[in-house]
């Protein structure tokens, strides 16, 4: 490359870097800005909008999936005690053909949907109801529900090829004749075989689903706007690629599938077991199958597309699976962003126009200004502008001054106690040193703490050791604040876990009681012994949480009572087993036990957090620590999130009052 290009590609990058006009530099300060702050908002925005939309129709589908599995709860169980009845009546363990059917003539009246047989053991008909087809007994005696029946159990069954004409689901039951009593003569063979028949298209009305359906499809004209408003809701059809809406399954254990709100997706019911299971209904007839009584939601994917579910069981037979489209949920979020991403592209333009308006005229006094805090950057704290103006522009210059005689305070004032810093700084690191900096958590126990001392320096600190299946715990406030406590702590806290590390060794994971009886008694007799005079003291909570007892042995020498929580509104405080730590040669410290199980999390803190002050002078108190802890559900909760819910409790009672005093907390949680 020759001389003369290498000086036309250097001008060029001149160019492009000269400095821009203010208006130019305000108007991409002001993009860049409003960019990195909407940038997240809105990603935050869709993130949260996402999460909640899904939530919504996760909680709508656990709602209609309820509303499902009751009414056909009680429509299976309908079905089940009107043909125990009818199997029950005199008429028909006779196998009275005229009575029968009477009977039957009758019951068509009030279930206009359901068809009604009786057979006797050779498949002959006795009665029945809604028949379209010539019925063959060697079409009968095949059925698998009524060779299940003439042993003597209710069976069902779906066919495609009914005497109804159409695809139909079948629910039977033994007939007994008069005097028989198959509870107490489990020999006896049925005389006959009762069956009730239902169209696969007629589940819905029969079943009372038909006008949930009808009220989804509704709710979903009404909520989604004009334009929607004759879009179907239950229109999943996947086997049709239709990937839109919501249906409501009916599961049977061995993997018959029943659509109690729509008729588009009978023929599914149809197919043999392993073509439902291999089709795109598969996943969602596998949720059902492996649902329990409480219910579960999952998200399937099938044939590409997700969708949301909530799967749960009826009874022993049967369970309801709710499904809808994923897509459809996340669309409205996204039509949301992009409308709130034009308003704020539209404001963007609006105060860039307005920058270049006022622009026009604000160019040299800002230079005036700048040209002062130029003075400022190399030193000159003494540059001052002279100025009469009473504008914005005149308030501007004031406080550059009084900026400048501020700075020149500041200065004045960090010369005079740079060394006093400097020294207070070198404690702060120091210290830090002695935080534990990670904690030893373990899949079975789970650790968290956090200290926040209120000056530079604090006299709080906690300690963890993880030895075999024991985990030893420490949280631990020296009294009085600032440096001087601050030393001590490193002394109590270097003691305590040499002597935890030197026990541990004598005695192993099975002394664990006698470790840290024996390792605070030592401390005690150190520091009362040596240090007396200074009158130093710390308050102390040891604890040695052996996984395999399910045990926690402590020591709580006059420190703030720690608390269990055993379950959502059930906490339990430990008590105090002897005097601070320090004070006494030879004080005795007893050993007290109790019980952590996993799902269970123990809570300490120092009594910075109890008497952090409002802004008016109230203690938060131990009440709204038991109030915060009753909230929190443990089985369910980390360790961190309960030390994250403590930290934000407190700060909000704070607010913006000083802290007065160390604040250390630490949290235990045993897991499975």
């Amino acid at each position: 490359m020759t001389t003369k290009s290498w000086l036309s590609k250097i001008n060029l990058l001149k160019t492009f870097h000269r400095p821009k006009s203010l208006r130019a530099q305000l108007i991409i300060s002001i993009w860049l800005g409003m960019g990195a702050i909407l940038i997240p908002f809105n990603i935050n925005s869709v993130l949260r909008d996402r999460d909640y939309a899904i939530t919504s129709t996760q909680q709508r589908l656990r709602a209609e999936g309820t509303l499902a599995s009751s009414a056909l709860t009680r429509w299976q169980q309908s079905i089940k005690d009107l043909l125990e009845v009818i199997a029950f009546t005199p008429s028909v363990r006779r196998l009275d053909q005229q009575e029968t059917q009477m009977i039957f003539d009758r019951i068509s009246r009030v279930f206009p949907e359901r068809s009604f047989r009786l057979w006797t053991r050779d498949g002959e008909l006795i009665a029945s109801t809604g028949i379209r087809r010539p019925a063959a007994r060697t079409h009968i005696l095949a059925r698998p529900y009524f060779q299940k029946s003439m042993q003597g159990k209710p069976a069902w069954g779906i066919f495609n090829d009914c005497l109804t004409g159409s695809a139909c689901y079948v629910k039977s039951t033994p007939v007994f004749a008069v005097g028989t009593n198959p509870l107490s003569t489990p020999s006896a063979k049925p005389v006959g075989v009762l069956t009730n028949v239902i169209q696969l298209g007629d589940t819905g009305r029969d079943s009372g689903m038909d006008a949930e359906a009808k009220r989804l499809s509704e709710d979903k004209g009404s909520s989604a706007g004009a334009e929607s408003a004759n879009e179907n809701w239950n229109d999943l059809s996947l086997q049709n690629n239709d990937f839109t809406g919501l249906d409501v399954l009916m599961v049977s254990r061995d993997g018959h599938v029943i659509f109690p709100l729509s008729t588009i997706n009978d023929s599914i019911s149809t197919l043999s077991l392993s073509e439902i299971a291999n089709g795109p209904w598969g996943p969602f007839i596998k949720a059902g199958q492996q649902s329990t009584r409480i219910g579960q939601f999952r998200e399937i994917e099938s044939k590409k597309h997700w969708f949301l579910t909530f799967s749960r069981s009826i009874n022993a037979n049967w369970s309801i699976v709710a499904v809808s489209d994923k897509a459809s949920t996340l669309d409205k979020v996204y039509r949301q962003v992009i409308q709130s991403a034009t308003r704020q592209l539209v404001v963007l333009g609006l105060i860039t126009l307005v920058i270049i308006i006022v622009c026009r005229n604000a160019a040299k006094p800002v230079q005036v200004a700048a040209a002062a805090v130029r003075e400022f950057s190399f030193g000159n704290f003494n540059a001052e502008i002279a100025s009469d103006r009473s504008d914005e522009i005149g308030e501007l210059y004031a406080d550059i001054n009084q900026t400048g005689r501020s700075l020149r305070s500041l200065l004045n004032e960090k010369l005079a106690h740079a060394v006093t810093d400097k020294q207070i700084q070198i404690a702060a690191d120091i210290q830090q040193e002695f935080v534990i900096q990670t904690l030893p958590s373990t899949s079975r126990v789970e650790l968290a703490a956090d200290f926040d001392p209120a000056y530079e320096v604090g006299a709080d600190w906690y300690d963890a050791i993880s030895i075999g299946d024991v985990t030893y715990i420490v949280i631990a406030d020296v009294c009085d604040k600032g440096i001087g406590s601050a030393l001590f702590m490193s002394v109590f806290q270097s003691l305590l876990h040499y002597s935890l590390l030197e026990e541990t060794r004598d005695h192993g994971e099975s002394g664990s009681s006698t470790v840290i009886q024996k390792s605070i008694t030592q401390v005690n007799d150190y520091m009362a012994a040596k240090h007396g005079q200074s009158a130093m003291f710390a308050t102390m909570f040891l604890g040695a949480y052996d996984y395999g007892l399910r045990r926690l042995s402590y020591v709580s020498a006059g420190h703030e009572s720690p608390l269990i929580i055993r379950s959502r509104g059930v906490s339990e405080s430990l008590e105090v087993c002897g005097p601070a730590v320090g004070i006494f040669p030879g004080a005795r410290y007893s050993v007290k036990c109790t019980d952590l199980m996993p799902g269970e999390i123990l809570f300490t803190y120092t009594d910075g957090l109890i008497d952090a002050r409002s802004p008016s002078g109230e203690a938060w108190g131990i009440e709204r620590v038991k109030a915060m802890l009753s909230l929190i559900e443990p089985a369910k909760t980390t360790a961190n999130e309960v030390l994250a819910s403590a930290i934000k409790q407190v700060n909000l009672h704070r607010a913006d009052a000083d802290q007065f005093d160390d604040m250390t907390l630490l949290v235990m949680k045993v897991n499975l």
